[in-house]
């Protein structure tokens, strides 16, 4: 762990030892167990820049926003440092922007707690997106799995042209063709990611059936 840890954050040798543990030891305070210490520090060592108020800001607000449990926060954290870095306000805007596309309450923790990186991607980005798969009818659907939505933008709309273009039906059962590997997607189709950006290429704002995003 030392050693990935050094890698990423190679500032951390100007850290004395003594900050080093003051910081895990506030973590510690907050609820926050060894081995989620460990998972945090090899995924993000910015962290221990901030300070007890923001450790103790960031997991209040995203409890209250989100309604979650002590443990279910420490959970999504942990999973997700970066979130650390995030204000206040973005967490808050991200959970109404879900709201907006008619996600329940429950729904939008269930994304956050299979998910949480996502808080990382933009409002903006997340729309495209999510925009996209209401077009094509799968808005509850990836609440199954929301890491579909780190898709490109421009590659989940290249998908959806081409299959349209095919009259391949998408539904319940196949609707993940549209968000599989891309070795797995050509040896289906037996065309090339490049193949589909160049044929499809996404413009913002705009569909081939005429309505915009």
């Amino acid at each position: 762990m030392t050693r990935k840890i050094l890698k990423e954050y190679p500032n951390i040798f100007g850290l004395s030892t003594s900050l080093i543990k003051d910081k895990t030891d506030e973590l510690k305070q907050l609820g926050f167990k060894d081995k989620d210490i460990s998972r945090i520090l090899i995924k993000s060592t910015r962290i221990l820049g901030y300070d007890k108020s923001t450790y103790k800001d960031k997991l209040n607000e995203l409890s209250k926003i989100y309604n979650l449990t002590k443990e279910e926060t420490i959970d999504v954290f942990t999973k997700s440092p970066n979130i650390f870095s995030l204000s206040i306000e973005d967490i808050s805007s991200s959970y109404n922007n879900f709201l907006s596309f008619d996600y329940t309450k429950e729904e939008i923790k269930k994304i956050i707690q299979s998910f949480p990186q996502i808080l990382n991607l933009s409002n903006t980005k997340i729309n495209r997106r999510l925009n996209l798969i209401k077009r094509v009818g799968f808005l509850k659907l990836v609440l199954n799995n929301p890491k579909d939505i780190m898709i490109s933008t421009e590659l989940l709309y290249s998908r959806i042209e081409y299959l349209k273009s095919i009259n391949y039906e998408l539904n319940n059962s196949n609707y993940r063709t549209l968000f599989c590997g891309n070795e797995r997607f050509r040896s289906t189709f037996k065309i090339t990611k490049e193949e589909l950006l160049e044929a499809y290429p996404y413009i913002e704002g705009e569909l081939t059936d005429g309505k915009g995003l």
